[in-house]
């Protein structure tokens, strides 16, 4: 059964690899997920948090948009996840390819959704997807 935008978190185990199947697999509104929602929302926009004790957790904004776009104050691309987290991307060129944005994405912890909508610098000028 597909579930309408929530979060789906996955847990695995103090130790374990998160290459390995999940200890548990949950929706936001409770309800246990299965390995099939899990690997059908895969690709989705994602914030993976490291074992930190309790272990690894992943969670999946199931069809949400990030947007990307270039801050002109501060002169830099700024990622900004569906919780409206702000993740500077320390890329300075405002006409940075959709390449150079997904590498610097890929440096952080955020994992993107590739349906990510990047805004460029020109204003007026919106691009969605990986056209650019």
């Amino acid at each position: 059964m597909l579930k309408g935008p929530m979060r789906l978190f996955v847990r695995w185990a103090p130790g374990q690899d998160p290459d390995e199947i999940p200890t548990v697999i949950w929706w936001e509104d409770g309800t246990m997920g299965t390995l099939e929602e899990y690997a059908s929302h895969y690709s989705d926009h994602q914030v993976f948090t490291p074992d930190r004790g309790s272990g690894a957790r992943l969670m999946l904004y199931t069809d949400a948009l990030a947007d990307v776009h270039f801050n002109e104050r501060i002169a830099q691309w700024v990622y900004t996840t569906p919780s409206k987290e702000r993740i500077l991307l320390e890329l300075t060129d405002p006409e940075a390819t959709d390449d150079q944005i997904n590498e610097a994405i890929a440096g952080q912890v955020v994992i993107p959704n590739p349906q990510a909508t990047k805004r460029r610098a020109r204003r007026g000028q919106h691009a969605k997807g990986a056209s650019g």
